[in-house]
Formats: C-alpha cells, structure tokens, sequence
C-alpha cells in the first residue's frame, strides 16, 4: 500500500520487471503511472484482499486527478485455474478525475460462485464518489466479468468511455457458468436502490466479443430480456442500447473492433512509449 500526502503530486514509476501483486494508492494529490507490468495474485478469492492490479483508494481530502497509461494488468496464470482479483478499481470520497489510457487487462479470472466473495472485473468503480472517469483505449480480457460501471456504493460525476473492447473467455469453473459461456461485459446500471440507477454516460466506439456471438443474453447489464427493471437493452443490428437510461448516450457493439483490439498485445507493459496527447 502507498500511502501519499495528500497536498503533494506523484509519478509512480513501476520496475523494469512484473510487479507481482498490484499496487494500492491511498491518497496523494495528482498521481500518475506510465508505462509498467502488473502481475495479478493468484489465487483471489476476497474483495478484501490486496490482490487487485490497481486499487485506488483515496483519502476524502485527495482531491486532485490519477491518471493511469500504458501500464499492462495479467493473470500469470495462462491455465486460469485460480481467481484473480479486479483489474482496476476505485473507492474514492472526493477525487476530481481518473484518467485510463492505453491500458490492457489480461486473463481477469473467477467468478462469486459457492459463497466464494470473489467478484473479478476489469474495470469496477464501485465506490468513486462524484469523479469524472475518462476511459480512452482500454482492452480486457475476461472469463467473468468486464466494465462492471454502475453507481454500485456511490456514483461517479460522470464518465466517458470511448475504444474499450471486453473479450470474454470460456470460463473454466463449472461453478461459474450459469446456463450460458456468456458473461456480463458491460454492466451499466444498478444502484442500492435502482434497477436503473446510472449517471451521465458515454459509450462511443465500444465493443464486447462472447463466446455466442451475441449480446442478446448474458452479456450486456440490463439484459433485453430484462423488462422487468424498466430499462431493458434494445439490440438490434449488433449493437445494446438502453432507451429508457436518458443519461446514457451511444452503446456496445457485438464482436472484435474491425480493426483488432484497441491496445493489441506488446503495446501496453514495460517499455511502454507513449505517444502524448493526440
């Protein structure tokens, strides 16, 4: 765990070699990470534990920007035969702006099954009180659950994900496949005490693969199916959208982006170069 002064800014520099076990910020001002490897712990089978690839957790009184590029997040693990911990996550009480750029999780693994709290995203964040989330360029792959982004404990400001692609994996737990190989992708909306509980959001250029081929059915958070919540998906000609969520603009395209992942492999990791602002 980092623990950082709050009125000071950070450039985190990770080592020329796989940090094994993620990284947990807690506190600091501006905080940014370029580049890096970030092995995940195997196995994870508690939201408690320090085994995610990023956590932040930020003070009430960090209220400044972490801006996170170029930094590859894997299971080292290739036979996925134990859970990993999230991607990334957040649980802030006042940060201003999380900024995900070129970013690739590899191989998140697991699933909640059997009492086992154990619950693996690529990206969750669940707790990031009134942040701005800009989310640019960010490849997951996943044989549970991919951008796991409602309000689940408190609702971000806003957010804005654009050229994310999820590509679900065939998940190898027999405890963790519930009728369909497909899995949530993206999961927009749900809050304590809604169904339909969202916030300002933008979905521009996004896509999710499943192992069907379709996000008819267990693959985007409502389902179609789910006219129950009062705000079902509409999917029509590939793509989800949620009609009756007004605060969500655009939707998740089926299938693989035309031109490959957004963050191919070899792009994202140790010896990253980034290219700046464009």
């Amino acid at each position: 765990m980092l623990i950082l002064d709050s009125a000071k800014d950070y450039i985190l520099q990770l080592p020329d070699v796989p940090l094994v076990g993620g990284i947990d910020i807690d506190a600091g001002h501006n905080v940014i990470i370029i580049g890096g490897e970030i092995d995940l712990t195997t196995p994870c089978t508690t939201d408690q534990g320090p085994c995610h690839g990023v956590n932040i957790s930020m003070r009430p009184y960090s209220t400044g920007t972490v801006y996170i590029e170029g930094v590859l997040i894997k299971n080292p693990d290739l036979s996925h035969s134990q859970y990993t911990g999230d991607g990334i996550d957040v649980n802030t009480a006042a940060l201003s702006k999380l900024i995900i750029q070129n970013v690739r999780v590899e191989g998140v693994d697991g699933c909640s099954a059997n009492g086992n709290p154990a619950h693996a995203d690529v990206f969750q964040p669940y707790g990031a009180t009134g942040t701005v989330i800009e989310v640019d360029h960010l490849t997951g792959t996943t044989d549970f659950q991919g951008m796991q982004i409602p309000p689940a404990l408190t609702s971000p400001a806003s957010a804005d994900y654009r050229n994310v692609n999820i590509n679900v994996l065939q998940n190898p737990h027999p405890e963790c496949v519930q009728g369909t190989a497909d899995q949530y992708a993206w999961w927009v909306a749900g809050s304590p005490t809604s169904w339909c509980g969202t916030y300002p959001m933008t979905l521009t250029n996004d896509y999710a693969t499943e192992p069907d081929g379709s996000l008819a059915y267990n693959a985007v958070w409502p389902d179609p199916y789910a006219a129950w919540t009062g705000c079902p998906a509409s999917y029509s000609n590939g793509v989800a959208t949620w009609p009756q969520l007004t605060s969500i603009t655009g939707g998740v395209q089926n299938g693989p982006p035309p031109g490959g992942d957004f963050v191919p492999a070899g792009v994202a990791g140790i010896g990253y170069a980034s290219p700046g602002y464009q």
